[in-house]
This record gives C-alpha cells, sequence and structure tokens, in this order.
C-alpha cells in the first residue's frame, strides 16, 4: 500500500468516525464509502500540492519530502509536526536532517520511538488483539517504518546484539512480516553464526527466498559443515538458476557489471540481480567469509580445484 493510499484511508476512517454509529448497517456503511471515494477523487482530480494549497500535516510532510531545499524542507516538516505532533514519519524525517552524527540519530529516533510507543499504548494497539498484526492497521504503520529505520540504522552502526532484538521485536508485532524483516534478522544469524534462530526463520516462512537460503549456506560453512552448507546451496540453485553465474561473477571481481545493468524500477527476482543486490546490500557477510565463494563456486562447476599442495618431506 502506497503513502497515497494510507492518506486516502486515513481520510475515509475521519469521514467515516464522524457519519456514522453502532446502529449503522452494513448496506448503509457501504453507500457512504461510495459517497467519500466519489468526493475525494473530485477534490483531488485537479489537486496540485504546494505551499499554497498544503493544508494538513501529511500535505506538509509530503512538501518536505519533494523540496530540495534542506532548509526548506526541514521547515516544511516542521509545520507537518506541528499540525500533528504525532507524525512519526515527520518526526524521524526532520531528524535526519538535523542529526550530525550517527550516535545522534540513533538518539533522536529512540526518543520518537519512546513517543510513539506512547501512542500505540494509548489508542489500544499494544493489547493482545492487535500484537501480531501490526502494519495491517494503518496507524501503526509510522510506528514501524521508524523502528525499521532504527534497526537498520543500529546494523549499520555494527551494534547488531541491539539490531537483533529490535528486528524480532517487529516480528513479534507482525507475523506477516510485510516489511522485510526477516532478511535482515537472516543475515544477522548469518553473520553472528545463530543457526537455531536462522533455522526457525527460515522453517517459518516455508518458502524459497534468497535472502533466506543463501545466508544459510553461508552460515554452515562459517560453521565448518560443508554438508548442510551444501545442501542450501544445492537449495539455491534450484530456486534461481543464475546461481552458479553468480558466484562465477563474485569470484571473477566482475559483480558490479550487474549491479550497474539494474534499473531504477527494482530487480528482477530469483535472477542473478536478486543475488548481487544481496551481495551489494551484505557485503561484509562475503567480506567475513574469506574462501566461501571459491567453495560455493567450485562446487557448482561439480569438480574443486586445488588451490595448494602438501609438499611431502
Amino acid at each position: 500500500m502506497s503513502r497515497e493510499t494510507e492518506k486516502m484511508n486515513k481520510a475515509l476512517q475521519k469521514f467515516l468516525d464522524a457519519n456514522t454509529t453502532e446502529k449503522t448497517t452494513e448496506d448503509e456503511m457501504d453507500s457512504l464509502i461510495q459517497v467519500f471515494i466519489k468526493e475525494y477523487n473530485k477534490m483531488n482530480e485537479n489537486f496540485v500540492l504546494d505551499a499554497r494549497t498544503a493544508k494538513t500535516s501529511d500535505d506538509f510532510f509530503e512538501l518536505a519530502k519533494m523540496t530540495e531545499d534542506l532548509s526548506l524542507s526541514l521547515k516544511y516538516a516542521k509545520k507537518s509536526l506541528k499540525l500533528n505532533p504525532e507524525n512519526l514519519d515527520a518526526a524521524f524525517f526532520s531528524a535526519e536532517i538535523e542529526a550530525d552524527s550517527y550516535v545522534d540519530m540513533l538518539e533522536r529516533t529512540e526518543k520518537i520511538l519512546e513517543y510513539g510507543e506512547k501512542i500505540m499504548i494509548e489508542k489500544g494497539f499494544m493489547d493482545k488483539e492487535n500484537i501480531r498484526s501490526f502494519w495491517l492497521m494503518v496507524e501503526t504503520r509510522p510506528y514501524m517504518r521508524v523502528k525499521f529505520a532504527y534497526a537498520n540504522l543500529l546494523k549499520e552502526c555494527g551494534m547488531l546484539s541491539t539490531a537483533i532484538s529490535e528486528y524480532e521485536d517487529m516480528l513479534r508485532l507482525c507475523k506477516n512480516d510485510n516489511l522485510g524483516v526477516r532478511h535482515s534478522l537472516m543475515y544477522l544469524y548469518a553473520i553472528t553464526e545463530n543457526e537455531k534462530k536462522a533455522v526457525r526463520i527460515y522453517k517459518k516462512f516455508n518458502s524459497f527466498e534468497t535472502s533466506l537460503v543463501l545466508p544459510l549456506s553461508i552460515l554452515y560453512y562459517r560453521k565448518k559443515d560443508l554438508k548442510e552448507s551444501l545442501k542450501y546451496l544445492k537449495e539455491l540453485e534450484e530456486g534461481n538458476k543464475d546461481t552458479k553465474k553468480f558466484f562465477k561473477f563474485v569470484y571473477e571481481g566482475k559483480i558490479d557489471n550487474i549491479l550497474e545493468e539494474i534499473n531504477d524500477f527494482g530487480y528482477r527476482p530469483a535472477t542473478i540481480e536478486e543475488l548481487a543486490i544481496f551481495f551489494a546490500e551484505n557485503n561484509n557477510l562475503f567480506n567475513s567469509t574469506m574462501g566461501y565463494v571459491e567453495w560455493a563456486y567450485n562446487q557448482l562447476r561439480k569438480k574443486v580445484k586445488k588451490t595448494f599442495k602438501i609438499k611431502k618431506k
């Protein structure tokens, strides 16, 4: 769901709150929704967002993102927050502009999350009925976006244990993992060699995903369990026919050629493009596992090249 759709849903909910009661029937509700959609589309048909037409917190936040001038962008973000102090997206956006270091950004984001959690509790989203269903509720999405950004920042700062805790908490809140937290978690489980949790994630989602299978193969290689590593490498090859080609390009130092060819609209799943993106985003995993690429490439070629010999005396 896009931000524009989220914006419309928020407006729809506000409209329904003002025009319905507990006695409103399902048919009446459907009629009201149709009325709203017609009016909403009519109102936005020729609407051009600028400083003159912006009215709501969401409008000014959109302006902030559209503006290239950082000082003006910050001004719009602050206006967005003034209109709605609960706009966590705008708060995080402002923090990104104002922060002067990684640690400063971490501290700013922690304060935003503390406030966001308070909002989630006050609005009843942190009860048993809603936990595990976050993101399905539009109101929880800004909080989840900031939480995800915080976890990613922790990961980037090398604070891996704390990053793992944040990602795991996001899975607790959203069992369907709409934000793809599992991909970051699997990388961290591989680099910290947490076999138990890695296998649990792999089994939980129970479908082929490059970003789940490849880290498992690397994890077992790191633990010197080459039999298990090969098992997942073969699974990767079955699910992505470009696997051998990918390892050849990495082995020969040509993977950047693939990355340069990927367009701005995204990569093609189950192709060398997806593998190349994984490599670029998780380069530390490969750099800290010297020999894996060579070993995997040789396994896929069905023969092992001897790189050295022990001389007999």
